[in-house]
């Protein structure tokens, strides 16, 4: 079932907007509407998403309530594993994270003040 064209499509479909729809920015509403436009994208183009009745032998349409439940599931499927990725990109070579401020970058550089040279700076 997973090698079928449409299937193929849906995957590559979903594979393309995960990354936006896993990013900590992305709002649950925002996510919805992600999952959402993939449903809707598939079904622009005639793509349907269906289901197998056993007792029938028929394969039958889901609904928009479904699709986007589990085009949802697949948006977060390997979610832990590619957010581990995104932080291994994130880290440049000496160990700090890319994008950090400089400030977080200076505390990690400063060493501890005896109380004497605290007071000594404090003084006007």
């Amino acid at each position: 079932m997973n090698g079928r064209e449409g299937n193929v499509r849906y995957r590559n479909l979903v594979n393309s907007v995960k990354t936006e729809y896993l990013s900590p920015q992305t709002r649950k509403l925002e996510k919805s509407h992600v999952a959402a436009r993939v449903v809707y994208t598939i079904r622009k183009y005639n793509g349907r998403f269906l289901k197998f009745d056993n007792a029938t032998g028929y394969w039958y349409e889901i609904g928009d309530k479904a699709a986007f439940r589990k085009t949802g599931q697949a948006l977060r499927e390997g979610a832990p594993q590619l957010r581990s990725e995104e932080k291994e990109d994130r880290v440049d070579e000496s160990g700090i994270e890319v994008g950090s401020t400089i400030a977080t970058q200076q505390q990690k550089e400063v060493t501890p003040l005896k109380s004497e040279e605290v007071r000594d700076q404090c003084a006007v």
